[in-house]
């Protein structure tokens, strides 16, 4: 009992500390209105892709950066080479997106630094003036070399810090902070083929980025870090992570002859702490490989590089970590299929990354901890508040609402997972990353709909209507009551939805009922305001449970449930013990309409018998008896009376009822 105690205090505690959400760009505005500006340049950035950009798609970026940090004066000097091939009919300018407040020094074509094209900037859109007319189906290759102080972009974050008194440089552009260090068409949907990140730091520097490292060069007292990204990558998940780190590594073995290196990169302080942080993560991997599918990046790596901000950020091959926690690890790690291998089309689908992967939070500790359930985890992640899922409009509100985008959208898939059974859901998991449409590409809130529906076979449209693009939560209240017959007892139950701020929840609900030897489970479609159900048993049922192990996000009360009817037609009674909740005693009434045998007992919420309060024969008349659970934990009881004409003969008349003994 003890282990079984300190391995769930060891789960709380992780799931407490998981609570290092994204970070909240807003942090950074002093008053309301500053934050509106924040929220405001949000929505613009959501929304704002040009007509010209539906025409290009981007295959290449080169960055080339020289980085001058010290404790004077701080810069980036670079040049960015961008190779596009045109979509649309034709184009003979480009539009990219980079932030004004950085300074342009020329924009030439292939690698030819004399020639110059011409641009305006506006709005922190550059508009490139081509050297011709470029075709369907054709290449361009522009260059764009610049410098600047990009800290102070509203956008994202390059941070100029230290830890310990030396440079800490990072960078987070989720969700619209690239363009404030290098020129790209900033959108998510738009991935490149494959980076090349190329980046200058004094001598005592080490820098981790994304992919694979080709190559290391000393030029003096400087040093050139050349990281090769081959897969596929959005511009908001390339990141850079300067500072004298300490190294350590792991390796992921996925077959006979192969494996993959995992790669730490850490404050030197922290070592031995982070060697013993980060010891999960491979079996993290194993995990979520086994159920999601290869993990994606396997021909380069997967790791971890420190950063100062709190939380972490899903960088792809290396995530940054500000945090240690369990579900911190496992949802950046997670991140890695639903966010970057499977990208959300726009930030509109947010939830499409930040759902899937505090679901899987609740999926590894499940994995983990075999006494510990996914509905368990869940318990710590309702969201009861208002707002919907999907982002209409990101006015007045955070676009990383963590009741909404995080917690909420566990939910969502939580219940599918119900909703379709366990191993459809597993199948559509693992089909909607393995599948060539949204592996290494994006997907939309809609195209996931579609493609669930596609390989369930079932209409779903009312599920992810109310739950992704409606509002609240269904609020039930039920009451119950039993009748006898011939072979057993009809269990009548009656459910409301309460709720007056949505519309009506269309939902299956589990039923429980338990009887004295076993329980038995129903499966109920609620859809309207109120709606009865009825069921049979073979035995008296002591009690009766909606949603028992918690598959719904709701609130939920029993009212005015009795396990029998009140008054039986011959006149006997059981009245509801009084005081109730009650602490340590309690009284039982109630009434005989004629001489008989009584056995009246008390059970427990598994309905063994517990006590036998009386079993005699008794006169017609009123009756009181004071039952005390001095003996007895806080919890739910129930009472029982079952009458007799004949002492060995059928009841006559049976009822239960419910008390809480509150300690």
């Amino acid at each position: 009992m003890k282990t079984y105690i300190l391995l769930y205090l060891l789960i709380i505690v992780n799931i407490i500390q998981a609570q290092e959400p994204k970070i909240d760009l807003s942090f950074r505005y002093e008053n309301s209105k500053q934050k509106q500006k924040h929220y405001q340049l949000l929505k613009k950035c959501i929304d704002e892709v040009t007509e010209n950009q539906t025409k290009y798609d981007v295959k290449y970026y080169s960055l080339d950066l020289d980085i001058i940090s010290n404790s004077k004066f701080q810069k980036i000097i670079g040049t960015t080479k961008i190779i596009g091939k045109v979509t649309g009919e034709s184009i003979n300018y480009v539009e990219l997106n980079f932030w004004n407040g950085m300074t342009i020094n020329n924009i030439y074509i292939d690698d030819s630094p004399t020639t110059h094209l011409d641009y305006t900037w506006y709005n922190d859109i550059v508009k490139i003036n081509l050297d011709s007319t470029y075709l369907n189906q054709t290449e361009f290759e522009i260059n764009i070399s610049y410098n600047g102080l990009p800290q102070n972009c509203p956008y994202g974050i390059f941070d100029f810090n230290t830890h310990l008194n030396e440079p800490m440089i990072s960078t987070l552009n989720e969700p619209f902070g690239a363009r404030g260090w290098f020129p790209c068409k900033d959108i998510p949907s738009d991935k490149a083929d494959s980076v090349d990140i190329r980046v200058t730091v004094s001598n005592n520097l080490v820098v981790a980025s994304n992919g694979l490292l080709r190559d290391t060069i000393i030029n003096g007292t400087t040093t050139t870090y050349w990281w090769h990204e081959q897969y596929p990558i959005s511009t908001y998940l390339i990141s850079l992570a300067i500072h004298p780190y300490a190294q350590f590594s792991d390796w992921y073995v996925y077959g006979d002859n192969d494996s993959m290196e995992v790669q730490y990169y850490v404050f030197p302080d922290k070592l031995n702490d982070r060697k013993a942080k980060y010891s999960k993560t491979v079996e993290m991997i194993e995990f979520f490989s086994s159920i999601f599918g290869q993990y994606p990046f396997v021909e380069e790596k997967y790791g971890h590089a420190e950063f100062l901000w709190g939380g972490g950020m899903e960088h792809q091959t290396l995530t940054s970590l500000g945090g240690t926690s369990e579900s911190l690890i496992a949802h950046e790690l997670a991140h890695q299929w639903w966010g970057d291998a499977v990208t959300c089309n726009s930030f509109h689908d947010l939830w499409l990354n930040e759902g899937f992967a505090s679901y899987s939070e609740a999926l590894w500790f499940e994995y983990a901890y075999p006494s510990y359930s996914a509905s368990d985890y869940q318990l710590y992640s309702e969201y009861f508040g208002s707002g919907k899922i999907y982002i209409y409009d990101v006015d007045n509100e955070n676009l990383f609402h963590g009741g909404l985008r995080y917690d909420k959208a566990s939910w969502v898939l939580h219940m599918l997972r119900h909703v379709v059974g366990d191993d459809m859901f597993f199948n559509i998991l693992k089909q909607y990353y393995t599948t060539s449409k949204f592996q290494y590409k994006s997907a939309t809130t809609n195209e996931f709909i579609d493609f669930c529906k596609e390989i369930s076979q079932m209409n779903l449209d009312k599920f992810f209507q109310q739950w992704i693009f409606g509002e609240y939560y269904p609020d039930y209240s039920y009451s119950w009551y039993n009748t006898k017959v011939d072979n057993g007892y009809n269990v009548n139950l009656t459910i409301n939805q309460d709720h007056d701020n949505t519309g009506l929840f269309w939902m299956p609900i589990d039923v429980k009922i338990t009887t004295s030897s076993n329980h038995s489970y129903f499966v109920v479609m609620d859809s309207v305001k109120n709606q009865n159900f009825q069921f049979f048993v073979n035995e008296i049922p002591i009690n009766l449970e909606l949603d028992p192990d918690n598959w719904i996000l709701k609130k939920i009360r029993e009212i005015d449930s009795s396990i029998a009817e009140e008054k039986n037609a011959d006149g006997y009674y059981l009245y509801q013990n009084y005081p109730n909740p009650f602490n340590p005693s309690t009284i039982i009434q109630y009434e005989l309409p004629v001489d008989c045998y009584v056995e009246l007992t008390i059970h427990n919420l598994i309905g063994e018998k517990i006590s036998n309060l009386i079993y005699e024969h008794q006169k017609a008349g009123n009756y009181k008896y004071k039952w005390n659970g001095d003996n007895f934990a806080s919890g739910v009881y129930f009472y029982k009376i079952m009458t007799k004409s004949i002492e060995y003969g059928e009841p006559d008349y049976l009822q239960i009822k419910k008390m809480l003994l509150i300690k």
